[in-house]
């Protein structure tokens, strides 16, 4: 089970309503190196977890699977480390590995998700082999920007969760170089009796701009100039 799942790079979009046919040609010549996905947690700008769309209809069979399975499985006691089912919220279920144990209270990592919540026991079953052996179709990318300190403000993850909610479809987008970003699509209109256009925004770029965000390397040649500099004295 792929419940650590390594990260690449990225940029997101997504529209929010049809796009006129001059607007589609535009943006078809301009996205050969595009593939949509789908928002499902992020976790910060290092580890953004999506689902192509092209994999919907994988994610739905194994849903089902998932569903039909917890039916019928066995409650468990569980143990740290262990690959199970869990149940959140009234009767949504998902593969989950137990990641701390507390009295009846458990952690644990939605392995199709990303997402690491707290269930009771009352909530986890048994998998099956079958099940518990089937690959992840989710996808963990990092973003090409660091942090301005040692660690990812609070702030900062509840914007871009804003920027980027749950469910978003957005596209990864291929850049010069072969590095890739998140491009997030939305259709604007100043005046209704115009035609809507386009708004195209990256997700590092968001970040950068906003202040949030270094770009990546920036560190190292703040770092080497300031040593440099000392070395001068």
């Amino acid at each position: 089970i792929a419940a650590n799942i390594s990260c690449s790079p990225v940029a997101s979009s997504t529209p929010t309503a049809s796009i006129t046919e001059s607007e589609i040609e535009k943006h078809n010549s301009s996205a050969a190196k595009e593939e949509s996905v789908r928002i499902l947690f992020v976790e910060s700008p290092d580890k953004i977890y999506l689902r192509r769309k092209s994999r919907d209809g994988d994610w739905e069979g194994m849903k089902s699977w998932i569903e039909e399975e917890a039916l019928t499985a066995k409650p468990v006691d569980p143990k740290k480390g262990q690959t199970l089912l869990c149940r959140v919220g009234p009767n949504n279920w998902f593969r989950c590995v137990v990641k701390t144990v507390q009295d009846s209270s458990f952690k644990v990592k939605l392995i199709d998700v990303g997402k690491t919540v707290v269930v009771s026991v009352r909530d986890i079953r048994d998998i099956s082999r079958k099940l518990k052996a089937k690959e992840s179709l989710i996808d963990c990318f990092k973003l090409d920007v660091e942090s301005p300190g040692s660690a990812w403000p609070a702030s900062t993850l509840e914007k871009l969760r804003e920027f980027l909610p749950e469910g978003e479809e957005v596209h990864v987008k291929e850049l010069n170089g072969g590095s890739k970003d998140l491009v997030k699509r939305t259709l604007t209109a100043d005046n209704p009796f115009d035609p809507p256009t386009l708004l195209t925004e990256s997700v590092s770029s968001f970040l950068v701009d906003n202040g949030m965000a270094l770009k990546t390397g920036t560190h190292q040649r703040t770092n080497f100039r300031s040593r440099m500099s000392a070395n001068l004295w």
